[in-house]
This record gives C-alpha cells, structure tokens and sequence, in this order.
C-alpha cells in the first residue's frame, strides 16, 4: 500500500508500508480481507506453482507438488487436482461430467484454432481429459460435421432417391 494522495510529498511516499503499519489503519476484519485477495492474486497471477484451495470455505492458497504434476495441497489439509479442483485422483485424466458439453466446447475450441491458430483451449482440455481420448472425440466430431453438410448441400438422386 501507498499513500492515495497524489500531492503527498512524503520522501518515503512510493514504498509501500508493511503488514503491521496497515493493521494499524484497519480493522482485523478488513485485514483478513486483505490477505485473503493478495493470496487469491497470487494464486491467479502464479497458477504453476499457486491454486486457491478447492475445498469450499477454506480460501487459502495452496500450493501446487513440485514433483507430481496437477497435484497441490493445501494447508487446511485438503489434497486436490489442480485442473479439475476435485480430491486429488491420482495421475488418472479429470472425470467427465457432461460428455455432450465437453464434446462441444472441445469442438469449438478446434474451430477457434482453425480460425485464429489459438490453441490454448485445445491443449487444455487434452491435458485435463488426455490427448488421445479428444483426438478420439475431434475424430466423431469431423464425421457428425461431414455427415451434416453433406445432408445440407446435396441433393436427392430423382432416379435412385439417394443422396
């Protein structure tokens, strides 16, 4: 924190103030809040190596396994995925919940990539759910679409009634 005045002419105006100065100004209940989002900004802004706590409640930073990847444990004692923010499921891929949701935004993700060469989403949900099992799905994906423009842009056969 600094100070909010812009015509302060303090020598030592631009450092910022320690934790214990500040909780002199504030109430302990405005402190906690303070913690708690310098903790959940350093989650969102450091996520390789910092999570939020998956359990509901608890809002501390947990801190993501150096050797086991996806892994973080928190200290409240709550052990998770960080991916899918379930307990922790060993190196097993994230369940899927909704298959249908999953195959449309795995498709639309595809889509997008084809449209701006973006692939972080794509790579994300192969990371979350394994590579081969999306590839798998873009595959049925590609027919559903081939098989759907193929019945929108043809037309009957007048002597056999085949497309």
């Amino acid at each position: 924190m600094i100070c909010p005045h812009a015509d302060c002419q303090a020598p030592d105006a631009g450092t910022a103030i320690s934790d214990s100065e500040l909780a002199k100004l504030v109430s302990n209940e405005q402190m906690t809040r303070i913690r708690r989002l310098r903790n959940q900004r350093r989650a969102e802004t450091d996520s390789t190596n910092f999570a939020m706590c998956a359990r509901t409640g608890c809002n501390l930073v947990a801190q993501n396994d150096a050797k086991i990847e996806r892994l973080c444990v928190c200290k409240c004692g709550f052990v998770f995925c960080r991916v899918c923010r379930c307990t922790w499921h060993g190196v097993n891929h994230c369940a899927i919940k909704d298959v249908g949701e999953l195959v449309e935004k795995y498709r639309q993700a595809c889509m997008d990539e084809a449209e701006d060469g973006s692939s972080k989403e794509r790579l994300y949900l192969e990371q979350r759910h394994g590579r081969e099992i999306m590839r798998r799905y873009r595959t049925c994906i590609e027919e559903a679409l081939s098989l759907e423009y193929i019945d929108a842009n043809s037309v009957q056969c007048p002597k056999s009634r085949n497309q």
